[in-house]
């Protein structure tokens, strides 16, 4: 349904007309995101009018607009209006069908909720009560004590109602001088209290204790937040401060462990983990397009409830079978169905917020559609969530945008993805599915206007505002350049700075051309936009921007520490590795492969053998194989058979070698096709990779390297030196300038970090120390929820989640 727009006066509707509309739109869903709620002042027009539903009156006058300035006395010129000019009535009356539906609805509501008490004072099944665990599998759901499933029976039935009445009271104390927003409180709490108190009591005397009608009643969180949104209206007179602030008020406090691990088996079924702690929202990784992993992770984390166990695991065999063989639009739709009877949104989840940090589409696992089904299922449900663009899932929109208007009779295309075929199979599974049954494409947009566009976001924050979102890392400087990107200061607090990113981002999203010019544009120096970077952006050491103008030790997009805004205390993304500890990796393997190659050189050198150990390890890690890195590499190993061969085996494997070499050189290939070529380099590889083995075999050394084609050259350059005797000065020169290189990167990170000095104190002006900084500075600024696990076939993994 259409969302209220906050306005200086209330929440504004263009007429009546639109408010009625929006309000039949809300009655049969399950859990509307926003459903108007009696009691509450609404903006109609120009005019501020009151919601009232009379469950008593006649159907014509049971739902309708009383204007909230009217008097009693003015009855008849009001009358006279109204006759004259109805738009301008007092009373504005739905119409009787609507009344009627949202009457009957209620009632049906009502009467559900009632048999649920019965079934569970009588001792039956009931239908309430937590999925089933792990163990279990397709068994039915063990017995729930009764107190436990009363408990869930009201919380099943309240708090959907309750979450829209306290999201219309917080704007009210948004919006009305304090007084009145407490009056406006009480006589929309009101009656809400009256039924909540009347079903406990019923609930204690079918066995709830005092201390359990207390708990439940307290998981509402009525009063501590009017408690809190009192403080705000007295601290904040400035309207938009308030808001910000209202909106920042979370119903539980912040967890202690923010950074839980959740431990998955995708061949069972997922049941609730019993430790996790009560939390406001959750923020999800990368999915990489899994879409087993986002409905596990959705039931672990407590905001789906798995409410039909067959239609589970019917439903998860169809995504299974998505990997193997093409999808047809009969299953996709059997899915659906299965979906809507396997989950439902948890009521209680209403009051959370999920974040989505991107890759959802448009990646390596299962089929787009399908997992725009299981998100248009959470927007049915009502759960509220957001999505951060990605680099993943621009591809998506890139596809989207690209075969807008075509028609039935021709195919959808793949054109213009930046992104490898191996990298976004779900995007070709989709494309597959929508030419073998083109009548899926108006579902497909439709799913993706309300479920998909309507949740995504170039950033976000945390309702409490201490925390930023993004998928890649944004730091100050890409934070600032996205609000000038933006037209909007960055001289104001984060979170309204935000919520502007997001509106002019949502208005590109409405012109296609818009949105692709500012992804693909360069800036002055070459750099890419700063809404690029957000979906891209890996932090130190991503070589987009080595590419540039700039300098890239000075280029702050890449090697800024900071945060984003100092209203933020830190950024939780996905996309890549917590920078800091990426830099870390990447300086220890710098130094280690400097000081491994400085040492097994002298030690030759000094006629002492090489550490094969030390040389197949570092052979082993492909990081550490730069082209420069290769040839000093292949020169120490040769170097080490060469210098003291162990046995006449490796004698023999290294002439094997050297004729090898000899057949592969300009006169040896002279003549030869291309394949015979090819056959001949590929040979002297694999009768290098021979003789390594044995070398390795005899120094004690398990599980030799094994080298590819990429090699070929470090090989002949190596073995030319050894048959012409410079090997030794080769290898030394070689050396020499490897160290220096990777040196040289060393202090180019040192000189980065230097140009991004620590706000307060001295450090230590050593090489190490600045680094050192530098990374611990990272590592406080950024957290990263990027995880490899779910991007490939293995059902067995752990994956960090963000509690907020």
């Amino acid at each position: 349904m259409p969302v209220s727009k906050p306005s200086a006066t209330g929440l504004h509707f263009r007429s009546a007309n639109d408010f009625f509309k929006s309000l039949a739109q809300s009655i049969d869903a399950e859990h509307s995101a926003r459903r108007p709620c009696p009691g509450m002042l609404y903006r109609i027009g120009s005019r501020q009018m009151r919601f009232v539903f009379d469950p008593f009156a006649a159907p014509a006058n049971a739902l309708r607009l009383e204007d909230h300035s009217r008097t009693r006395f003015a009855w008849l010129p009001q009358r006279l209006v109204a006759i004259l000019f109805p738009s301008r009535a007092s009373v504005i009356r739905a119409d009787s069908d609507c009344a009627i539906r949202y009457r009957c609805t209620r009632e049906r509501r009502h009467a559900l909720h009632s048999r649920v008490f019965d079934n569970i004072k009588a001792g039956g099944p009931g239908q309430a009560g937590p999925g089933p665990s792990a163990a279990q599998g397709a068994a039915s759901d063990a017995p729930i004590p009764a107190p436990d499933r009363l408990r869930q029976a009201v919380l099943d039935e309240f708090m959907p109602e309750v979450r829209d009445a306290m999201e219309a009271i917080r704007d009210l104390y948004g919006m009305l001088p304090l007084p009145n927003a407490n009056e406006e409180a009480r006589r929309i709490l009101f009656p809400i209290r009256q039924r909540l108190e009347t079903r406990l009591f019923h609930c204690g005397r079918a066995g709830m204790s005092a201390a359990e009608i207390h708990a439940t009643m307290k998981a509402f969180a009525i009063d501590s937040r009017l408690e809190s949104w009192n403080r705000i209206s007295l601290a904040y007179p400035d309207v938009e401060r308030r808001r910000l602030e209202l909106a920042k008020v979370t119903v539980h406090p912040t967890p202690t462990r923010e950074f839980p691990h959740l431990d998955f088996d995708l061949d069972t079924v997922p049941a609730p983990m019993p430790d996790i702690e009560a939390f406001n929202e959750v923020a999800l990784g990368d999915m990489h397009g899994n879409c087993e992993l986002l409905l596990h992770s959705l039931v672990k984390v407590g905001l789906v409830r798995i409410r039909d166990n067959s239609a589970w695991l019917a439903a998860q065999q169809l995504i299974k079978n998505v990997a193997d063989t093409p999808a047809s639009a009969k299953e996709y739709r059997r899915f659906r169905a299965l979906l809507a009877k396997a989950i439902m949104v948890e009521p209680a989840a209403v009051q959370k917020k999920l974040v989505l940090l991107g890759d959802l589409l448009a990646d390596r696992r299962h089929n787009d559609l399908y997992l725009l089904a299981v998100l248009d299922r959470l927007h049915d449900g009502g759960l509220a969530y957001d999505i951060t663009l990605s680099n993943h899932d621009a591809q998506f929109i890139h596809y989207l945008a690209s075969n807008n208007g075509v028609p039935e009779d021709r195919p959808y295309q793949l054109r213009g993805i930046s992104i490898g075929p191996a990298q976004t199979v779900s995007l070709q599974r989709l494309n597959e599915l929508m030419n073998q049954d083109p009548s899926l494409r108006r579902e497909l947009r439709d799913m993706a206007s309300r479920a998909y566009f309507g949740h995504l976001k170039a950033v976000s924050t945390t309702t409490d505002g201490r925390k930023f979102y993004a998928h890649a890392v944004v730091n100050e400087s890409i934070f600032t350049d996205l609000c000038r990107q933006a037209g909007i200061s960055e001289a104001q607090p984060g979170v309204a700075a935000v919520q502007q990113i997001n509106a002019w981002f949502q208005g590109l999203l409405s012109t296609p051309a818009a949105y692709a010019a500012a992804m693909t544009e360069l800036l002055p120096n070459g750099s890419p936009t700063a809404l690029f970077a957000c979906c891209w952006n890996v932090g130190v050491g991503d070589d987009r921007y080595r590419n540039s103008d700039a300098e890239y030790a000075t280029h702050p997009y890449p090697n800024n520490p900071c945060g984003p805004h100092p209203d933020f205390e830190a950024v939780v993304h996905g996309h890549t590795r917590k920078p800091g500890d990426r830099l870390h990796a990447e300086t220890e393997r710098l130094l280690n492969t400097s000081i491994l190659i400085e040492r097994n050189a002298l030690a030759l050198k000094d006629g002492v053998q090489a550490n094969a150990g030390e040389l197949n390890s570092l052979i082993q890690t492909p990081a550490n194989m730069s082209g420069s890195t290769r040839k000093a590499t292949s020169l120490l190993m040769t170097a080490a058979m060469h210098q003291r061969p162990i046995g006449e085996e490796v004698r023999t494997a290294l002439e094997q070698c050297r004729e090898a070499a000899e057949h592969c050189s300009r006169d040896g290939m002279h003549g030869l096709t291309q394949e015979q070529q090819q056959e001949r380099l590929s040979g002297l590889v694999a009768t290098y990779n021979r003789a390594w083995s044995i070398h390795c075999r005899m120094a004690g050394v398990r599980d030799a390297a094994v080298l590819d084609e990429g090699w070929i050259d470090s090989l002949l350059e190596s073995l030319q030196a050894q048959r012409d005797g410079s090997l030794a000065t080769r290898l030394d020169t070689a050396a020499s300038s490897e160290k220096d290189r990777l040196m040289g990167s060393l202090r180019q990170i040192a000189a980065i970090a230097q140009h991004y000095p620590p706000p307060h104190g001295d450090q230590d002006g050593t090489l190490a120390a600045i680094i050192e900084g530098y990374e611990a500075r990272l590592t406080s600024s950024f957290h990263s929820l990027d995880s490899d696990a779910g991007m490939g076939a293995e059902r067995r993994f752990r994956r960090t989640v963000f509690l907020a």
